[in-house]
């Protein structure tokens, strides 16, 4: 199974050149501008005779190649430094306290009280209720017709995982009432085809 490192620091930017990122090439080119500069403009200019050990002149340019090269604890330099500069221009102290500010959740925990979650669950059961009622006036008051269509739609739909449960409860009593009204009506149907098959007979 192939394995893939996965990158642990995301603020190192893309590689241009010689896996230096385009900060870390800036630095380079500034730290190798000024290392030049100072070892030819000053060493050389004024002090030929010191020949290479006019290169002294280039350690300002030494904190350039390492924020172009540095690293620590895994990331790039440039991190820690101007963190560091930060730190000295302006500090600050951060204090960990065991008790935590909680002032915010504490007010909005006490707008909650027990009454209010009360009368909210009353309310949304009530609503509910109320929307079951409606589902169940508007089926007693249509048609007969429409009536069968919503009993055969329920019937398709019984079985199906994706249809609501509720809205087929809530039809629970006008399908048993329904239902009742139906065995009913058979029933006399049948009384009176034997009541029409006896006067026949006679």
């Amino acid at each position: 199974m192939p394995s893939y490192q996965i990158p642990q620091f995301l603020d190192s930017g893309e590689k241009i050149f010689l896996n230096l990122n385009i900060r870390q090439f800036a630095y380079a080119l500034a730290g190798g501008a000024l290392g030049v500069a100072l070892f030819y403009g000053i060493g050389q200019s004024f002090l030929p005779q010191l020949g290479w050990f006019n290169l002294v002149f280039c350690v300002p340019s030494l904190p350039f190649v390492y924020l172009a090269i540095g690293k620590y604890n895994g990331r790039d330099s440039e991190v820690y430094v101007f963190k560091s500069i930060i730190y000295f221009l302006k500090p600050r102290l951060m204090k960990f306290s065991k008790q935590p500010d909680n002032s915010d959740l504490d007010q909005k925990m006490s707008d909650w009280t027990y009454e209010k979650v009360l009368n909210r669950w009353r309310g949304l059961e009530s609503d509910q209720k109320a929307l079951e009622t409606n589902a169940y006036k508007a089926f007693e008051d249509s048609s007969a017709s429409e009536r069968i269509k919503t009993i055969q739609s329920l019937a398709r739909t019984v079985n199906d995982p994706t249809v609501n449960i509720a809205t087929t409860i809530s039809y629970k009593e006008g399908l048993a009432s329904e239902k009742k009204k139906l065995a009913e009506t058979i029933e006399k149907v049948n009384r009176d085809k034997r009541k029409q098959e006896k006067t026949s007979k006679k």
